[in-house]
Protein backbone atom coordinates (compact mmCIF):
# COMPACT_ATOMS: atom_id res chain seq x y z
CA UNK A 1 0.00 0.00 0.00
CA UNK A 2 3.07 2.30 0.90
CA UNK A 3 3.44 2.78 -2.88
CA UNK A 4 -0.13 3.02 -4.35
CA UNK A 5 -0.65 6.70 -5.64
CA UNK A 6 -4.20 6.34 -4.49
CA UNK A 7 -3.92 4.94 -0.88
CA UNK A 8 -5.38 8.24 0.80
CA UNK A 9 -8.85 7.27 -0.75
CA UNK A 10 -8.50 4.25 1.27
CA UNK A 11 -6.76 5.91 4.45
CA UNK A 12 -7.83 9.40 4.53
CA UNK A 13 -10.51 9.79 7.44
CA UNK A 14 -11.83 12.09 5.30
CA UNK A 15 -13.38 9.08 3.33
CA UNK A 16 -14.77 5.84 4.64
CA UNK A 17 -11.79 4.30 5.65
CA UNK A 18 -11.11 0.25 5.14
CA UNK A 19 -10.34 -2.34 8.08
CA UNK A 20 -6.87 -3.10 8.16
CA UNK A 21 -7.84 -6.88 6.87
CA UNK A 22 -9.26 -5.15 3.49
CA UNK A 23 -6.34 -3.07 3.12
CA UNK A 24 -4.07 -5.82 3.55
CA UNK A 25 -6.30 -7.34 0.00
CA UNK A 26 -5.61 -4.04 -2.02
CA UNK A 27 -3.28 -4.48 -4.38
CA UNK A 28 -2.39 -1.75 -7.88
CA UNK A 29 -3.09 -3.23 -11.41
CA UNK A 30 0.07 -3.96 -12.90
CA UNK A 31 0.40 -2.51 -16.67
CA UNK A 32 -0.91 -5.12 -18.78
CA UNK A 33 -4.29 -5.26 -16.17
CA UNK A 34 -4.70 -1.84 -16.43
CA UNK A 35 -3.96 -1.68 -20.28
CA UNK A 36 -7.48 -4.16 -20.31
CA UNK A 37 -9.58 -2.04 -17.35
CA UNK A 38 -7.89 1.10 -20.32
CA UNK A 39 -9.83 -0.85 -22.97
CA UNK A 40 -12.56 -2.19 -21.08
CA UNK A 41 -13.97 1.72 -20.07
CA UNK A 42 -13.35 2.83 -23.46
CA UNK A 43 -15.40 0.48 -24.81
Amino acid sequence: MGEFALKWRFTDPKFDVLPPIHLEQIQPLDAPSAGLMLIVKIV
